[in-house]
């Protein structure tokens, strides 16, 4: 049993337990703002860097792999003719490359018409800018028309790039980032 003292001084600590309101300091809720803006600030430019490094990997590969099927089809005599891709980098039009069948690009042989995403331009000492490079690739022998060197590279970090090669035997190599 409690005495008067004792008594007195727990109500007082009821009272005080009591009174005591649930939920967040203000400076709680400032903190957990604050971690959560620096998390963002962090986390959304990696992952808009990411998305274009996406963009240039995907572009590559893409391109290599046109590239190997009109030397391909060219090699099996597809439609008896010869096979080409067409890589544009004319101020007129963003840049694109397009695979086409026959001995000259025209847009009535055109296969396949790819645009570059904005994040990804052709930087390449043997495309410049306002040019386009047919490559042909021969009937039955794949040996292409010309040696290329295309080069693509992150419109906002140019020295992230990646470099196709196309020799004048056919062969065709990359490097990605």
């Amino acid at each position: 049993m409690l005495q008067g003292g004792e008594r007195r001084c727990s109500i007082l600590k009821d009272m005080r337990s009591s009174t005591r309101r649930q939920g967040f300091s203000l400076i709680e809720v400032i903190i957990t703002v604050s971690v959560m803006a620096l998390i963002t600030v962090i986390a959304v430019p990696m992952l808009l860097s990411a998305n274009r490094y996406s963009d240039l990997r995907n572009v590559t590969r893409e391109l290599v792999a046109d590239l190997s099927e009109a030397q391909q089809q060219a090699a099996a005599g597809s439609q008896g003719t010869t096979w080409g891709v067409r890589i544009g980098n004319t101020t007129t039009t963003p840049p694109f490359y397009s695979e086409f069948v026959g001995s000259s690009y025209a847009s009535g042989t055109v296969k396949d018409y790819h645009r570059l995403p904005a994040s990804v331009s052709i930087v390449s000492s043997t495309l410049a800018v306002g040019t386009t490079t047919d490559i042909i690739f021969s009937l039955v022998s794949g040996a292409a028309s010309n040696s290329t060197t295309i080069k693509l590279s992150l419109t906002s970090s140019p020295t992230v790039s990646s470099t196709i090669t196309v020799a004048s035997s056919g062969m065709i190599g990359y490097v990605a980032p």
